[in-house]
């Protein structure tokens, strides 16, 4: 690769997104999901395309194609964690796709600089009131 060659913004997020949730199962294109929920769960594709309608989960388009970070979902029926799903819907309205899956990433300070999907498991509800609390930072 030719160290002058331009690299597209755009692609730098994605690798990082991509390296950032590579521990926690990685990422998914949706035609991947869309597979996976419809073989568990009767119904699941309705349930997914409403869920992307309503910016319920969480997803970035790259490429044209849709991506989701696989730590989002139950493996045994591919439903949303709770956890995930409580702090998406703070997160809604006021940040755009990309930002969000970036947030799950990024260390925030009022969690000892840890990131959002280091704790998610052990501390939901905690993730949830940095989420409330950064919204409601954002409205003021």
């Amino acid at each position: 690769m030719n160290k002058d060659a331009v690299v597209d913004p755009l692609d730098q997020r994605f690798n990082a997104l991509l390296c950032g949730y590579r521990p926690t199962g990685g990422l998914a294109r949706d035609s991947e999901i869309a597979a996976r929920v419809a073989a568990r769960n009767p119904g699941g594709f309705a349930w997914l395309a409403r869920r992307i309608a309503h910016r319920e989960l969480l997803f970035f388009t790259w490429r044209e194609v849709l991506w989701f970070p696989v730590f989002q979902f139950e493996r045994s029926d591919m439903s949303q964690r709770r956890g995930v799903a409580c702090v998406v819907a703070e997160l809604a309205g006021w940040t755009e796709d990309w930002e969000r899956a970036d947030w799950f990433l990024r260390p925030q300070r009022e969690l000892g600089h840890r990131a959002p999907i280091a704790l998610i498991d052990s501390q939901p509800q905690r993730i949830v009131e940095v989420a409330r609390m950064e919204r409601y930072l954002h409205n003021v």
